[in-house]
Formats: structure tokens, sequence, C-alpha cells
């Protein structure tokens, strides 16, 4: 071992005892701030920790090749370390609100870089016996860098207001860089409504909406309590400044909302003039007015600029943030998108600030309606308000407030829209749509059909055929054999009015399932003709769809289209309807191929077949499923109840009546799919669903029955 007082030695020391003074000079030692302590510290121990280690690496290595590495380590680390706090970095963490993804990441990785030579100095050397100096933990100061970052990058606060200066520019850059965001010309040809009524914001009043006119649209947590337009009001709503006159005063109790308010007057802010919303531009009583918009609704969100999103206060409640408009916003604080500490590229970061919006949980309320599904689906622009920020949300980008998001080309991506196809739909497509939408909550449950309505309409737009209780006709046969992993609620209709039939998925709550894409040699036939009217109506029309499907058939756009039916049913009060009024429609009926397609109403037809009955004993009697058995106590199907049941360990005596409505032959396995009933004075229920071996049943000699099933 060479001694200290040894000439080389000694200058190895006293060269790094000048490095790490160099190094400390250009730390601020007496700082005020919290964070600034809080880097000072830091810096300061990690400095003289070296120092020390690396001192002590000269004075006790045998070797002098080891004592030289040791000192051209503090040759390399502590000039490095000055390089790092002459640029700024910690000052860039500490004071900067607007990062680019590009100034941020060179700092962010100097300062990972710096802690691992730190932890590889500190933890290298292993001290001999006796010695006062022990290497540290590994990976010390790395983890405590970590720590120092997450507290120095704690966000600041924004001020009280929202800047709206920085909204009209998300708008403005989105509108002029993301050609992706643009409604496509083959878009336009399905997107060709226009919604009747638009509310002018400066005037305050309601106006005709003309073509090609550029509007907002708002979604938000509807009243139920609100002023509404109707026919025997909306004369004087035309009439400027009626709707501030409302607002104010009220008519009949009744006012327009403060969320309703605040969008109005926060559209005239950001320089627009007109607004649709819910509430003011649908006509609530005019019932076919009112319908043709339900499913127009498709084309009202697309067309419109961007939709205001108020996603988690109630509609009495209003807006935050918006001065001279609603009470501003308290603490505040800088959204920090974890792209900043996770660098990839550009398409992957605008995914994770995505995950970062939904993580956020926002708009649990608003994510759980039923009528806001499609309202987002549609929508290709969303700029969302909730009671602490504001945040843009388009199929190209995300924009938190302070925060400068990375530039990057708008291609094909697309963050929002939830997968959705607009052209050439599969029957996949109306699936996955339905499992996600029947999830969702209805205040009044006897709409479950009218708040899928835009959706229906657009696949309709590409497919032809009618619908039917929210069945397609040209996927008919697939369609009725929905079915549930975990139990269903029913819905209940808290007014008067008509729900959905047992036999679509519209009438029952949770998520539902369809058959997967038949492929290869797979394929799928009805064994019922199947007919549909009303309890009190004498006419009864065949479903006008597909009734063998197989692999590859998907769209059949070409198919004739019920023009009668949609005519027929044009007139009807579905909210208020009786079964009169249906039959009296149905009996009008006339099918003519070439009339032109009106629009669909959504009526809870009763459906007819003549289709075979067994009557079979069952394994088991419980929620997870229902195995069906023959005289021999053999398996021969299963079935699944949509609802609860409780369950029996008795079973010898129960007794389940199954429907075949279709042939089935998947990986060569012939098999019929069953619908479980029940018959209350003529009219059979549905209960459940499943499949029975094909060779099975026929061995049964099943009954033939005239099923009507309501």
């Amino acid at each position: 071992m060479d001694s200290p007082t040894d000439p080389v030695v000694s200058g190895m020391i006293s060269r790094i005892e000048e490095l790490a003074n160099e190094t400390l000079s250009k730390v601020d030692r007496n700082p005020t701030g919290s964070k600034e302590q809080h880097c000072s510290k830091y810096l300061v121990e990690a400095v003289d920790r070296c120092r020390r280690v690396l001192i002590h690496c000269v004075k006790t290595y045998d070797r002098i090749e080891r004592k030289k590495e040791a000192a051209e380590q503090a040759e390399t680390f502590f000039p490095s370390m000055q390089h790092i706090l002459d640029a700024g970095v910690f000052a860039e963490l500490m004071y900067s609100t607007s990062l680019t993804d590009r100034s941020f990441h060179g700092k962010f990785l100097q300062l990972e870089e710096l802690a691992a030579s730190i932890d590889k100095i500190c933890g290298q050397y292993v001290p001999h016996a006796g010695s006062n100096t022990r290497p540290a933990p590994p990976n010390e100061y790395w983890t405590r860098m970590e720590g120092l970052i997450d507290y120095v990058l704690k966000p600041g606060e924004l001020g009280p207001w929202i800047n709206l200066d920085e909204v009209r520019g998300w708008i403005t850059r989105c509108e002029k860089d993301h050609g992706h965001c643009k409604v496509s010309e083959a878009n336009q040809q399905i997107f060709q409504a226009r919604p009747t009524w638009l509310v002018d914001v400066r005037r305050m009043c309601l106006v005709k909406s003309e073509p090609g006119q550029r509007y907002v649209a708002l979604s938000y947590l509807c009243a139920t309590d609100g002023f509404k337009t109707t026919k025997n009001n909306i004369a004087d709503l035309q009439k400027p400044g009626t709707l501030q006159n409302i607002a104010e005063a009220g008519i009949d109790g009744k006012k327009i909302t403060p969320t309703v308010l605040h969008a109005i007057q926060l559209t005239a802010c950001l320089g627009e003039n007109y607004l649709w919303v819910d509430s003011l531009c649908l006509t609530h009583d005019d019932q076919p007015l009112l319908h043709q918009e339900l499913v127009n609704m498709g084309s009202i969100f697309t067309n419109a600029a961007f939709t205001i999103v108020v996603p988690s206060t109630p509609a009495s409640s209003g807006l935050y943030g918006i001065q001279d408009v609603t009470p501003s916003i308290a603490k505040r604080q800088y959204h920090r998108p974890l792209w900043w500490e996770k660098p990839s590229n550009v398409s992957k970061r605008i995914e994770e600030q995505q995950k970062v919006l939904l993580s956020q949980g926002w708009g649990s309320p608003w994510r759980k309606r039923a009528w806001t599904y499609q309202e987002h689906m549609f929508s290709r622009k969303l700029l969302i308000l909730d009671e602490n920020s504001a945040t843009w949300n388009c199929h190209c980008q995300v924009y938190f407030e302070g925060v400068t998001a990375p530039d990057r080309p708008c291609g094909k991506y697309e963050a929002n829209g939830q997968g959705w196809k607009l052209t050439n739909a599969k029957f996949k497509d109306y699936a996955t749509h339905v499992s996600s939408y029947n999830t969702r909550l209805l205040t009044h449950e006897k709409e479950s059909l009218q708040a899928f309505g835009g959706i229906m309409s657009t696949l309709q737009a590409g497919w032809g055929g009618s619908w039917v209780s929210g069945l397609p006709s040209v996927f008919f046969d697939l369609a009725l054999l929905w079915y549930n992993e975990k139990p269903l609620k029913k819905r209940v209709a808290t007014k008067s009015g008509l729900l959905a039939p047992t036999w679509s998925w519209a009438v029952w709550q949770g998520e539902v399932s369809f058959l997967d894409e038949l492929k290869g040699k797979d394929w799928i036939k009805s064994l019922a003709d199947w007919k549909f009217g009303t309890a009190t109506g004498r006419n009864w029309t065949p479903v006008a769809g597909l009734q063998n499907s197989s692999a590859g058939q998907e769209g059949h756009a070409n198919r004739p289209v019920d023009a009668g039916i949609a005519n027929a049913m044009a007139g009807l009060d579905i909210s208020e309807g009786s079964t009169a009024d249906v039959a009296s429609a149905l009996s009008k009926l006339h099918l003519d191929d070439s009339q032109t397609p009106s629009t669909i109403y959504f009526t809870p037809f009763l459906l007819s077949a003549k289709v075979q009955l067994l009557k079979l004993h069952v394994m088991e009697f419980s929620t997870a499923g229902i195995p069906l058995v023959n005289k021999d106590d053999e398996c021969i199907g299963m079935i699944t109840p949509h609802e609860t049941i409780t369950s029996k360990t008795d079973v010898k005596n129960i007794v389940v009546e199954v429907v075949s409505v279709s042939e089935m032959c998947i990986d060569g396995m012939e098999l019929y799919n069953v619908l479980w009933i029940e018959r209350v004075d003529g009219i059979a229920f549905r209960k459940g669903v499943g499949r029975v071996v094909k060779e099975m049943w026929v061995g049964l000699k099943a009954e033939v029955v005239d099923l009507v099933l309501g």
C-alpha cells in the first residue's frame, strides 16, 4: 500500500478535493425554498460521499492501477455533475410548468445518469476489516433521485380561471394539423343529416339549422326537471333574448339548467356562434320529429365542430373556471403526463396520455350513462370540462392545461372512437357496441332502444334491412342468440310506456355477448320463419332479413328494406304508446321495395313462428347454468338463465321448456340453438338461451307449437 504522503497519491487526493470543491461551489448552499433545500441537500451529500469514497480508494487500494482508476473516475464524474448544475437542470424541473417532450427528456435522462454514476462510485469499494468507510446500499442514490424528482415535480398551481386562449389554440391546432380528426368524404355520405334546431349563442334564441353551418354540441348529465322545448313554446324560443329570460325567470317553474346556460356562454367566449343541446334543440313532445332526431344522433355529434363534455357535475351545478361566467376553481394543479418520465415513440405517448385521462376516472357518472355512449362514440373532438380542469381529447392528441404536448403527424391513429367502424361494418362491430352499451344506466329504462338509435341508423346505412326491437334483420338469427355470462337485471319502466320485449337484449341491463363470427365451413340456419306483430294486431309481418347466414356473409347492403314498416311506424308514440296504436299502424302495412327507407323506430313487437318445443329435465339448477338431460339422464345440452335464479338441489321434478330457433354447425358438430321460455296466458317469455346436440334433439320427437314470444 502506498503512503498517503507519497507524491503521486497526494496529488491524486488533492485533485479529487479540488474537483469536489469546484462542484460544491456551483451548489446553492443557502437555499430558501423547500424544493431548493431538497435539491441542495441531495447534491451536497452526493458530492461529499463520492469525494470520501474516491479518496479512500486512492489511499487503500494496493495497486497503483486501481488508484489511478479511482482518480480517473473523479475526473469524469465531477465535471459531468458541474455541467448538469451549469445547465440548470434542477431549476428546469422546479420552475417549468410547460415543458416540451424534447427538452424535458434530455435533462431527465441526465439526472438518471448522474444518480447511476453516484451509486457506481459509492457502491464499488469493499473495505478492509476495521475500516470505517462502508459501501452505499445498491441503488441508494438512484432511489433518492427518483424521490427527489417526484418531489420537485409536484405540479405548480394553475390560476383560478381556465385559459380560454389556450383552449382556442387547441381547437385551431386540431383543425389545422389533424387531418384524421376531420370527417372523411366517405363518412360524409353516411352522416348527411343535420340537427333541426340550434341555439344562437349571441342572440339567445333558437334558429333553424342551415346546411354546412358550424356548431358545437354539448354532452352532459341531463336533468329531468330542467326547461325543455315543446311544440307550445318553440315559437317563442325563436325570439331573440328569450333563452336569457328563461334562464333568469323561468317558465312554469322551469329554468334552463346552469350547465346548459354556462355552455351557451362558453361557446360564445370561444368565438363560436351556435350550440346544439338536447334540452333546447329537441322538441320533446313532437314524437315523429323527436324520433327522427334520435336516430340522427350519429350525424349530429359527428358533424359538430367539437363536443363540450361536462362529465362529473350535475346539470344543476353548472361549470367552473370560466371567467365572468361561472365560479372560479380553487387550488388547480398542472397535470404532468406520464410520458415525461417514460420516453417512447410519439404515438405510444399519445396512447399513454389517453390512459392517463381514463385512469383519472374523468366523467365516471357520464361514462356510466346510456345516452352518452353514442355521444362519445360519434364525437371526434372533445373539450372536457370537469370541476377542476379543461382537457382536449381528439383522435390525434390529448392536451392538458399548461402542458405543451409533443408534436406528431396525424395519420390513421385512432385513440378515440373505441374501434368503431363506419363503413363495411361487420356483425362483430354491432356485437361489441351492444355489449359495451348495455351495461350503462338509464333514468327512464323504456328508452333503452332510443339511446342506441344513432348506432343502429349508422349500421343501417351500410347494411340496409330493418331493425326489430334492436336486432338487425340482416343478421337476425345471429342477433337473437345473444347471451350473458353473468346475471342480468330486467329493466323496469318507471312510468307509462312499453319496454322492449324479453327476446331483445334491450330489456335487460348488463353485459351481453354474441356468437363469434362464423369461420371456414361453419354455418347457421334458421329453423323459424319469424314474423312480428302486436298482441292486439291481426297482421304478422315477416322479418325481412337473412335467414341463412354462413361464413363470410357480412354486410348485405343490397337486401330489400322494409320501407313500409318504417313509414307505418313513423306516427307511433313509442314513449307513451299503446298496443292499439301499434296494431293500427301494422294494419296499414304494404311492403313495397320501391319505397325509400324511412327512419328507424323502436316498438316492442311480439315474435311469432312455428317451432319445435321440448320439455326437458335438468341435471342441476343454478344461475351458473342448467345442464339438460334426456330420459336416460344423459346430458344433451346446456342453457344459461338471464336472471339470477334460486339454486335447487332436488331437481327431479324440475322441467324446463325450450324451443329450437336455429341450427348451427361449429367445427363439424351440429347443434340446435334453443331459447328457454315460460308461457303465461298464451305468450312465451324468454328466460335463457343455450344449445342442444342436434342428434339428441331429433331423437326426442319434439312437439311443434305456434310460439308467440313477448
